[in-house]
């Protein structure tokens, strides 16, 4: 599933996949579950339509980017340091493969686990970052009780199997990363407009959802729960909405070419 492989400031080799139109000017930093690969798109009609280049990226040990180095330890905040620094010399020469230019701030968006990476990565972006999107926040992985039928729980499938190509380091590193992260404390460093989408059954045999009082922290978003039954998956469900709120202008692109 991963399209390509990155080398960051750090020396650190990341895997990365762009969904999307690749012309939008509008770029989204996309931080999955865990375990998560960067090749999900939560609903490929909507997503390929809408004017964004949504930009996936493998956190490490999974999928195309190589566990933690050795005498390492496995820390949020470095790693979203780091994807920053690359980030913004992408901004600053544009894409290397295609030229392209895109808008001086980025949204950023973070599901489950990758939640907690992707408020790091806003804090560490600055005033680079205009948006988040916190989706189900939670520090556990995703259950594997979760099943989803059709085409969304396919898509599901194959990147839980993508993520786990080198077993469960990435589960690993996430987990000792997670251990040590300033969440939620972080939140209170984000100054942008942030929209926080929860289980309304959050509690009942799910992994920990960060709870309405942690949320408080975000100095710019209010928590909204929604009522989803067990076959729904959250970001699938909610996916127009998600991104009119991380990509509202549709990328700079005029109706009729989306």
């Amino acid at each position: 599933m991963t399209a390509r492989q990155v080398t960051l400031p750090s020396g650190r080799v990341v895997g990365m996949t762009g969904l999307g139109d690749p012309l939008a000017r509008r770029l989204v930093l996309f931080s999955h579950p865990m375990p998560g690969a960067s090749g999900f798109d939560p609903a490929p009609p909507v997503t390929r339509h809408w004017g964004v280049h949504l930009l996936g990226i493998d956190r490490p040990g999974y999928a195309g980017s190589p566990p933690w180095r050795e005498g390492e330890a496995p820390d949020a905040r470095l790693w979203a340091l780091d994807v920053a620094s690359w980030v913004r010399h992408a901004m600053r020469v544009g894409d290397d493969a295609s030229g392209q230019e895109y808008d001086r701030r980025v949204g950023v968006l973070g599901w489950g686990a990758g939640a907690v990476f992707a408020a790091e990565l806003a804090a560490a972006l600055g005033r680079g970052v205009d948006r988040l999107a916190l989706i189900v926040p939670s520090d556990r992985p995703e259950p594997d009780e979760l099943r989803v039928g059709g085409a969304v729980g396919a898509r599901l499938d194959l990147m839980r199997t993508e993520a786990l190509r080198q077993g469960d380091s990435g589960v690993r590193g996430d987990a000792a990363a997670l251990r040590g992260a300033r969440w939620p404390a972080v939140l209170a460093e984000v100054a942008v407009p942030t929209l926080v989408l929860a289980r309304a059954d959050a509690g009942r045999g799910r992994p920990r959802s960060t709870t309405a009082t942690e949320l408080r922290r975000v100095r710019r978003g209010h928590p909204t729960r929604v009522a989803l039954t067990r076959a729904e998956l959250p970001i699938a469900a909610h996916w127009r909405r998600i991104l009119e709120h991380v990509a509202p202008e549709h990328g700079a692109l005029p109706a009729s070419a989306r």
